[in-house]
């Protein structure tokens, strides 16, 4: 009997020690990290403001545009990236969305989603004339609404009505660089031939950005998986080399769920795209937790204040073991 309370005793002891072993090498690799730090003035105040993606689905374009932005000396539209991206639908890397929209019985629009990776690697091939700044293009005017004013434009190019007052203001609410006579002949152009919203949007995007597009220095894109790679060790590793870390996994874990979002594919709830940019251990929940920059502006309206801890300015913490869990790809610009 001594014998077998001795026994106990040992492994409970043996026990406790791998408790709080594991305890001490988790603090020890969660120091604090916050990839802001490495950036200018002018950036640091950029990164530390909130950006709004409205009621469009680019936090994809906001994620892309955030890391290139990080590479850049200024920061980078995720207007045009989305609008550039969602305006090449023969490409080979959209036919999921091509199989996604006929599933789930939806026409593709511009203002529909997209991935991270392939929307880094096809601005580093250089499509387009180069990188908008956002100044130029500014990504978080006009969105509220964004859906709507685009099916009151499609519907002035299609019934041939005069270019109502409201719309014109609207769209001047996007492109507020551009003067309001030039939005409005481009507009009345649009509709006389018949143009695409897709082609549209091209066209005001590409006048806006003229004279406000920068080259990027070729880098490369580094994807992960779940599947194939520890995205634990992947994301952990990036945020001590202060590299900030595109992140697409299931919003459950950090934002509300509504009816309207649930689809056939995804089951639950659409993949979220954002992006990492630091690192905490909490003293008092006793866990590591990860920095994510969103893009649903400060409110904290949107996100499940029970899982996340928001800071009111576009950023939010969460519990790394969650993340993890809830990760399935990340995203990264290393040199070559």
């Amino acid at each position: 009997m001594k014998k077998n309370k001795c026994y106990f005793l040992f492994f409970t002891l043996l026990a406790y020690h791998n408790v709080f072993a594991n305890s001490a090498a988790e603090i020890s690799s969660c120091y604090d990290v916050d990839v802001r730090t490495k950036l200018s003035e002018e950036k640091k105040q950029f990164f530390s403001s909130s950006r709004n993606q409205g009621d469009t689905n680019w936090c994809y374009a906001y994620t892309t545009a955030d890391l290139l932005s990080f590479e850049t000396e200024q920061p980078v539209s995720a207007m045009q990236i989305a609008v550039n991206y969602n305006s090449r639908l023969s490409s080979f890397d959209r036919l999921w969305r091509k199989i996604e929209s006929w599933i789930s019985n939806y026409e593709l629009a511009i203002w529909d989603g997209g991935f991270v990776s392939v929307a880094l690697k096809a601005i580093m091939k250089q499509d387009y004339p180069g990188v908008c700044s956002e100044k130029a293009l500014p990504s978080s005017i006009g969105t509220e609404n964004f859906k709507k004013t685009m099916a009151d434009l499609k519907n002035f190019i299609v019934t041939k009505k005069l270019l109502d007052e409201n719309l014109l203001q609207e769209i001047s609410r996007i492109f507020v660089k551009l003067p309001v006579d030039q939005l409005k002949a481009s507009l009345e152009e649009a509709q006389k031939n018949n143009m695409s919203i897709d082609e549209l949007m091209k066209r005001l995007v590409h006048s806006a950005c003229q004279g406000h597009y920068f080259n990027l220095k070729k880098k490369k894109v580094k994807n992960y998986n779940r599947w194939f790679a520890n995205l634990q060790e992947v994301l952990n590793r990036n945020l001590n080399q202060m590299r900030p870390t595109g992140l697409i996994y299931d919003s459950t874990y950090s934002h509300k769920v509504l009816p309207e979002e649930k689809t056939i594919l995804t089951g639950v709830v659409p993949d979220h795209a954002t992006i990492a940019i630091g690192r905490r251990w909490n003293n008092e929940a006793h866990h590591c937790e990860i920095l994510i920059r969103d893009s649903f502006g400060n409110k904290c309206d949107k996100l499940d204040l029970n899982k996340v801890t928001c800071n009111q300015d576009g950023t939010f913490w969460i519990r790394e073991k969650d993340l993890i869990n809830a990760l399935f790809f990340t995203s990264s610009l290393n040199d070559y």
